[in-house]
């Protein structure tokens, strides 16, 4: 993604990501058409980083992601920074925390959120443990992302359907934090409210298979029912 006082409107918008009907009919499978590689990190990476590194700079040990490599876990979240994703570090020791859990062999299904158990049932929305520990590979824009290179940047942005309808498991790290220049706001209520979120959780929820969403808040990690499926457009754009 393009630094938060940069970012132009969802190009979605005006161009939105190719989606084409396999088949006629109701039950067709859509077809997204990706335009640039989906670029993952391993997770034994992610264990060693010490900071969110934009995708030109970790580009060695990015894995170009194809159908049989194992399992992806794609990241939502909102920058806490106009020109770095997590400034402090906060996120990545969420995510490497979240990652280990998932990994650990006595680690437990997320059940969901007790609303989404009333009005869905416990086994829809439940993420089991062993689809967590099937995850091999992170998806997250800074990473995967190109940071420097407008075009290629474009091509990935608009190849997102692609990713969130390849990956296998969807989060959003939203915290309890603030954007370190703005001062505003990037908990889980300004995740719900920002374009480019919003463009995610529609992915999610025109993919084939839809992935539960699994929330990480500090040390708090719930499984939830996808939120509602708001217009992209009524999302602010950055």
């Amino acid at each position: 993604r393009m630094t938060e006082e940069r970012r132009p409107l969802l190009p979605s918008m005006a161009s939105p990501p190719q989606i084409l009907p396999a088949n006629a009919g109701a039950s067709s499978v859509l077809k997204l058409e990706r335009q640039f590689p989906m670029y993952v990190l391993p997770l034994d990476e992610v264990e060693l980083l010490e900071r969110f590194v934009p995708h030109e700079d970790i580009i060695d040990k990015l894995v170009e992601w194809k159908p049989g490599l194992g399992d992806v876990l794609f990241v939502s979240h909102t920058w806490l920074g106009n020109s770095h994703p997590d400034p402090h570090g906060t996120k990545l020791k969420l995510v490497q925390r979240l990652v280990r859990r998932m990994q650990s062999k006595t680690s437990q299904s997320i059940e969901g959120h007790a609303i989404a158990v009333a009005w869905y049932g416990p086994k829809r929305v439940r993420v089991t443990a062993a689809a967590m520990r099937r995850c091999r590979y992170l998806w997250i824009d800074f990473l995967s992302v190109p940071q420097r290179n407008p075009a290629a940047q474009n091509l990935a942005i608009r190849s997102i359907f692609s990713y969130v309808h390849d990956a296998a498991l969807f989060v959003v790290v939203a915290g309890p934090w603030k954007n370190e220049e703005s001062g505003q706001w990037r908990d889980c209520r300004q995740w719900m409210r920002r374009g480019w979120c919003r463009l995610e959780m529609l992915a999610n929820a025109l993919s084939p298979s839809v992935k539960q969403v699994v929330l990480a808040l500090l040390d708090l990690v719930e499984g939830i029912e996808t939120l509602a499926h708001d217009a992209v457009a009524g999302g602010a754009g950055t």
